[in-house]
């Protein structure tokens, strides 16, 4: 791949795969040593299907050779295969375009490839909200702002894609509109953390009151699925 070895790497210690369990069709590319003197697992793979696994953030910008390992796996993943069999499908523009955006930081290739898909995929909501989040990146506000509500409005159950609206309003410093549009998707996950701390912020913004934001914030329940609140 071209990488160096050893790399360096943004580490996730929540888990770590236990040598004996792993099944025989996979092998271990990588690991790390351990406080012990062991090795702990950092990497495997499939030892005939383009499958891989990583126990690091190669997203990270603490991880140097991230976006090149990304852009290897990429390589010997699905993508060339489709892009070869279907180059102008709309969803294989819609991935060209993801790759182009994450990948590459080509916002405007990005967009471009995006606006082909649509073409084909007009009231497809993830597809209208990445034309959004580049536009907002491009620094087409009035653009970012009618693809991002489209999106909202054609699925309102996505919680982040309605949060980052309710954001981008903020941003616009439209306080009063971003409230409701807060509200209204607390209706839809009144526990959700993202979604209460997003309306919250929203009435920050709006109210300036912060010692009410605080407050309101101190009395979050916290989700069921994380009853300590971390």
């Amino acid at each position: 791949t071209g990488l160096p070895s050893p790399i360096e790497a943004t580490r996730y210690h929540s888990l770590v795969i236990d040598p004996p369990t792993i099944p025989r069709e996979f092998h271990v590319d990588a690991w790390s040593d351990a406080p012990d003197g062991g090795r702990e697992i950092m990497a495997i793979r499939h030892a005939t299907l383009p499958v891989y696994g990583v126990q690091f953030h190669p997203e990270s910008f603490l991880t140097p050779s991230g976006h090149d390992l990304l852009r290897a796996f990429l390589a010997v993943g699905p993508r060339p295969a489709v892009e070869a069999a279907a180059p102008d499908a709309p969803e294989t523009r819609f991935a060209r375009g993801h790759f182009a955006y994450t990948i590459e930081g080509d916002r405007e290739k990005a967009l471009r490839e995006y606006q082909a898909a649509f073409a084909s995929l007009p009231n497809e909501a993830p597809l209208i909200a990445a034309i959004g989040y580049v536009q907002r990146r491009l620094g087409l506000w009035r653009e970012a702002r009618e693809s991002m509500e489209r999106a909202t409005e054609l699925n309102p159950n996505d919680l982040f894609d309605q949060s980052q609206f309710t954001r981008y309003l903020m941003a616009l410093r439209r306080y009063d509109e971003a409230v409701r549009r807060a509200e209204r998707t607390l209706t839809i996950a009144p526990r959700d953390a993202f979604v209460r701390e997003t309306h919250l912020r929203a009435r920050l913004a709006r109210d300036g009151d912060y010692a009410a934001y605080l407050r309101d914030l101190a009395d979050t329940p916290p989700m069921e699925n994380d009853p300590n609140g971390l």
